[in-house]
């Protein structure tokens, strides 16, 4: 269904939207979408987690240095208790979990540019050697173009 033309003789759509509808910014070529890092996915879970860890951590020792200056023997909650005993194990896991995440998503995004690197480079190299035999003609040895 063709959209209203305006009264400067246009269509009610930005002219972003018809160049890009036309091709313009993507070269007329179709765009494929990037597939998507599964290191950023793993990333940013264990990112999160990460942050909740150390803020518990970094809770629980301090209502423990409180809960000493005030002579409080309250019982620890369970989670408490897994913080103090496998909470700096726990955080040096996740720092682990997320260092070989980080070289994974490089080595995956360098990956992933190198082919599209190579499938650009195969598009344009196909595409120019039509244009260049069509177009160019013979020169001779003043410069000239000769017909």
């Amino acid at each position: 269904m063709p959209l209203p033309r305006l009264a400067c003789g246009g269509d009610s759509r930005s002219a972003y939207t018809q160049s890009a509808d036309r091709g313009f910014l993507s070269g007329g070529a179709s765009v494929p979408r990037k597939r998507t890092n599964p290191f950023n996915v793993v990333l940013g879970a264990v990112g999160i987690l990460f942050t909740v860890t150390a803020m518990s951590y970094c809770v629980f020792v301090l209502r423990g240095v409180q809960a000493a200056e005030a002579n409080a023997a309250a019982p620890p909650a369970a989670f408490e208790r897994l913080m103090d005993g496998y909470g700096t194990s726990i955080l040096v896991g996740q720092l682990a979990v997320l260092a070989i995440a980080t070289v994974g998503a490089v080595a995956f995004d360098s990956a992933e540019g190198k082919k599209e690197v190579a499938r650009r480079q195969a598009a344009t190299g196909a595409a120019g050697s039509r244009s260049d035999s069509a177009t160019t003609s013979p020169a001779d040895t003043s410069g000239k173009m000769v017909s």
